[in-house]
């Protein structure tokens, strides 16, 4: 089979979206483990790209992410309870949440790690739909979603 190479009239593709990694796996995959389906139908590639993944944790958080803090910096301790979720905002007016491990008298410490940290993960990826995209998209190599996003971050920077 001769390979006749890229395609000079389409863009070079740079980077992927996780769902065109995802889909773009499924393709290899299957062409490699059973060629003979080939060509692959949407409602096959759907089926395809469509599986329960199992994600094992590739952090460790540790003590460094539980603080002491004065109790002097919360006015209303009176009602806070040990495993109660609350808010505070960092140096740079950031919101954190963090979940209440242990009430001193003259301190309450606080865990920063996620409620998800160390925990092994399973979750089901199911592709919904599949469009061709835009001129903009094929531009900046992002799905029009992550440009939105990605706006938004740099106005609120502003």
């Amino acid at each position: 089979m001769n390979d006749p190479g890229p395609d000079p009239e389409l863009p070079p593709i740079t980077s992927l979206s996780k769902k065109q990694r995802r889909v773009l796996g499924t393709l290899i995959e299957k062409a490699l483990t059973v060629p003979d389906s080939y060509p692959l139908t949407v409602n096959s590639l759907i089926s395809g790209s469509n599986q329960k993944s199992n994600r094992s944790p590739l952090t460790n958080y540790d003590e460094t992410d539980i603080e002491e803090v004065s109790r002097e910096d919360f006015p209303d301790f009176e009602e806070m309870e040990v495993g109660m979720e609350i808010e505070v905002v960092d140096e740079d007016g950031d919101i954190i949440e963090a979940t209440i491990k242990e009430i001193r008298p003259d301190a309450i410490v606080l865990d920063f790690n996620s409620d998800l940290a160390g925990k092994s993960l399973t979750y089901h990826v199911q592709v919904v739909a599949v469009r061709e995209a835009d001129e903009d998209e094929i531009e900046m190599g992002l799905p029009a979603s992550m440009m939105d996003d990605l706006l938004d971050d740099v106005y609120e920077e502003e």
